[in-house]
């Protein structure tokens, strides 16, 4: 009777782990807050964002925009989706650019839309828009950790929302996750439509996530 019961407890381990409803998905969240701490530790620091540019305009603007002491906590999280790149990038360009783009080979069209496809791409535009110095301290401010148990075959992305805090894109890849400052005005993150609306025009889905 014991051993009966030891081998059902057994099987139903093996089940569960060969099921997919059972597999154990990658903590976004929590490796996403990793990521975030190491940024946060670097918008303390001038003399980290020193040693990539020391002009006073640039620490400036990490001491007034993104030093905020408040990085520990989101308010909000949302998971961003690249819905149709190619629809999004030939609606960005001219006639005459749309004609260029589709005289191309299959091979070259594709490597166009490879380069369009990362959402971090769209991340140094919505910073751009802010001005050349914001896009250079935000490309500098960038956390790289090495994240063996993240074994995805398709990046993910994170946008991590916080009360005063500058917003933060998380993207997760194999064995990687990394962080960037995404410049948004506060009007474009205070509720999930507002933001939905500006990352229309990006060509990305905002979903929510339920944050502990």
């Amino acid at each position: 009777m014991r051993r009966l019961l030891v081998l059902s407890v057994l099987l139903a381990v093996l089940v569960c782990m060969t099921a997919t409803g059972c597999a154990e998905s990658p903590d976004f969240y929590g490796i996403g807050l990793e990521v975030i701490e190491v940024m946060d530790e670097m918008v303390q620091s001038r003399d980290y964002l020193s040693l990539f540019m020391n002009n006073e305009d640039s620490l400036n603007l990490l001491d007034t925009v993104f030093n905020t002491g408040d990085y520990d906590k989101p308010v909000s999280v949302y998971r961003l989706v690249q819905t149709d790149p190619e629809k999004w990038l030939l609606a960005q360009l001219k006639e005459e650019e749309r004609e260029i783009l589709e005289s191309f080979s299959p091979a070259l069209r594709e490597q166009v839309l490879i380069r369009m496809k990362g959402v971090s791409l769209l991340n140094n535009q919505i910073n751009a828009r802010r001005g050349v110095e914001t896009l250079a301290v935000s490309s500098a401010l960038q956390a790289l950790l090495d994240k063996p148990e993240l074994e995805i075959e398709e990046p993910e992305y994170y946008l991590f929302v916080f009360k005063k805090g500058v917003p933060v894109l998380i993207t997760y890849s194999w064995h990687h996750a990394s962080g960037m400052f995404c410049a948004l005005e506060s009007t474009e993150t205070e509720s999930a439509e507002s933001l939905q609306e500006c990352m229309k025009s990006f060509g990305l889905e905002v979903i929510p996530v339920d944050i502990p």
